[in-house]
């Protein structure tokens, strides 16, 4: 139905939000990291032979470590653009964690670990802003999520009703 409509447009926002935030990460790093390269063109005539070689020696790093970035970048989208071109969001139901880690770089600090109803053990992450904009009681609970395949970001939780009638 409509509902579903506008539920998969509000997942693919979601993702974009995640692949836009980390490339524009490189965007503001990537000046940066080519200055040492376009000084070291620009100036390397007047340059003694030590000043040359530390140019370019840092010229290198920091083209090295802009490649890191975009690979690791790409690692990330990757998979967000297959979930988003395809649609590919899967719905689960079952009983949910949230367990926190110290950050480490490059790495998730917050994982959602789903057990369904099959048994199944899944484990997800946030979209950028998802923890804001997903409404997950942080102590765990039962309910259905929804999560994109590949990319294994959380997009929605559906709390199950009461039974107990409250």
């Amino acid at each position: 139905g409509l509902g579903d409509v506008y539920k998969r447009q509000a997942y693919t926002e979601l993702l974009w939000d995640t692949i836009l935030f980390d490339w524009k990460i490189v965007a503001i790093i990537a000046p940066f990291c080519l200055a040492p390269e376009i000084i070291y063109l620009r100036s390397k005539i007047k340059m003694t032979k030590n000043g040359n070689k530390m140019w370019q020696s840092i010229s290198t790093f920091m083209i090295c470590c802009l490649l890191f970035f975009c690979i690791d970048c790409a690692s990330i989208t990757i998979p967000i653009l297959r979930d988003v071109t395809d649609m590919n969001y899967i719905s689960a139901h079952g009983e949910y964690t949230v367990e926190r880690y110290s950050r480490v770089v490059g790495s998730r600090s917050v994982w959602i670990i789903v057990i369904t109803d099959d048994g199944e053990r899944i484990s997800l992450g946030y979209p950028k802003n998802g923890e804001e904009l997903i409404d997950l009681p942080k102590d765990g609970g039962r309910g259905t999520i929804w999560y994109s395949k590949n990319s294994s970001y959380i997009l929605d939780f559906i709390p199950d009703e009461p039974t107990d009638g409250n």
